[in-house]
């Protein structure tokens, strides 16, 4: 009882690793193609998504959803 609990619970936290992996590197890709009036705008935006946790999430609700579709 208590194995299949911790098994489901690992199952659970492994697809949430992989759904935010996926998202993250959606992020990044959009950001790079993303057309920012400057460069300096752009390379903040990729060090934000890089290197915290939440700047992915951030960039989302910032940009991408945002801005018009094409």
């Amino acid at each position: 009882m208590v194995l299949t609990i911790l098994l489901g619970l690992c199952v659970m936290l492994l697809s949430a690793v992989v759904f935010y992996l996926f998202f993250w590197l959606d992020m990044l890709v959009d950001a790079t193609n993303h057309p920012f009036s400057s460069n300096k705008e752009k390379y903040i935006w990729l060090a934000v998504i890089s290197l915290t946790f939440i700047g992915a999430i951030l960039y989302y609700y910032q940009i991408k959803k945002l801005s018009p579709r094409t």
